[in-house]
């Protein structure tokens, strides 16, 4: 492969590397790794050289491999004996923006019989996805968004619905995760609908600490209304989740 000075500092070996992702810049502005390589499989001991006829260049420590299929990436951690070594790479996130995740609702009809005060009951009105990028992922049909790797996310969203009676019952909408197991007590909204049936909206917006596999949900309480089954209906439902770090 060729050295020319042109190219891209490598802090990794301190060599120089044509650069085979886009915007692999850390903030001191060398490359944070060698070159990445795609496949729709996982690498094994026998992929050390790009090409499967063993034509090519070598792979090297601090290379990538990205599986286009199971949108997994793998780091080689050495090929100094003729047979790459490859580790799962489940931290890495590529430098060409935030991963970011979404599921909603629009112009909905659906409702949610609140049977009981001051229990939680999980929005299950969402009817669509919106744009996602690897590692978070939307799932409209289970109401929730999953993300892949550990970290700080902001979590936003917006909620308009309406009540069945015309009573004065205050609403409390809030994020919680794994099926409500935790509820982020900084993701709180409330509205009191003052004896109205008419729509009204509401938002937050909070930064969440998750884990691997943690998936995301918007639960409401209602906290008043007594032992009476109260009904709401939701007309548009929204969750925005970025990963910041």
């Amino acid at each position: 492969m060729s050295k020319d000075p042109s190219y891209p500092y490598n802090s990794f070996n301190n060599k120089r590397y044509r650069p085979r992702y886009p915007g692999e810049i850390a903030s001191d502005g060398k490359m944070t790794s060698q070159r990445t390589y795609t496949s729709t499989a996982d690498p094994d001991a026998n992929h050390d050289v790009m090409d499967s006829n063993g034509i090519g260049d070598s792979f090297e420590a601090g290379d990538r491999w990205h599986n286009t299929t199971d949108k997994t990436w793998f780091t080689c951690e050495d090929n100094s004996q003729g047979a790459a070594d490859w580790e799962p790479n489940t931290s890495f996130v590529p430098s060409t923006g935030l991963e970011f995740g979404q599921i909603y609702e629009e112009d909905g009809t659906g409702t949610l019989v609140l049977a009981a005060q001051d229990t939680w009951y999980q929005i299950v009105e969402f009817t669509a996805n919106g744009p996602s990028t690897t590692n978070i992922t939307p799932d409209f049909t289970n109401d929730h968004l999953t993300v892949t790797n550990a970290g700080f996310y902001q979590v936003s969203f917006s909620v308009s619905f309406s009540q069945s009676t015309a009573v004065s019952i205050e609403y409390d909408f809030h994020i919680r995760k794994n099926n409500g197991a935790t509820t982020f007590e900084n993701t709180s909204q409330h509205r009191n609908t003052n004896g109205n049936q008419s729509v009204g909206s509401l938002a937050a917006t909070g930064i969440l600490q998750l884990l691997a596999g943690d998936t995301i949900e918007l639960w409401v309480m209602r906290l008043g209304g007594g032992a009476t089954d109260r009904t709401i209906t939701i007309v548009v439902a929204n969750i925005v989740l970025i990963r910041l770090s």
